[in-house]
């Protein structure tokens, strides 16, 4: 976003209006008075500074996923246990690149409840591939 919205309860955002295929993209509306989140005690509130779009996005605009925060919003909340510092010479727009091939590697780790020793062969290096490598160490799993 490249205006911040004034007021302090509401936002810049998009709001998704309708599901389907690109046929729907026109029902993305640029909105200035969505409330903006309140945490909780255990939530921070982040400031979006970037946000990528990737599959995800493309599902929801499907209606794979049900209603909740997103980031094309100023601002997003997130439980505290979840967030931390970056502190990066990256910009935030590069950051932003990260998270779907990040988290679709430690989901994999995760589902296939790989244990110390298993091995994994990657196929290849971009995306998801390139991301296993922080994760696979902690669990001394074994990258080919």
């Amino acid at each position: 976003m490249s205006t911040v919205s004034t007021r302090h309860d509401t936002m810049h955002g998009i709001y998704l209006t309708g599901h389907g295929g690109p046929e729907v993209l026109e029902v993305l509306e640029v909105r200035d008075d969505i409330p903006r989140p309140v945490p909780g005690p255990r939530d921070v509130l982040v400031r979006v500074g970037a946000a990528g779009v990737n599959n995800t996005d493309i599902n929801t605009r499907l209606a794979w996923y049900s209603k909740g925060d997103g980031g094309f919003a100023e601002y997003t909340k997130v439980a505290a246990r979840h967030a931390h510092p970056i502190k990066s010479a990256l910009s935030d727009v590069e950051l932003a690149s990260f998270p779907c091939s990040y988290s679709t590697a430690e989901n994999l780790l995760t589902r296939t409840q790989l244990a110390k020793g298993d091995r994994v062969l990657i196929t290849g290096a971009s995306g998801g591939g390139a991301a296993l490598q922080p994760f696979s160490s902690p669990r001394h799993v074994v990258l080919m």
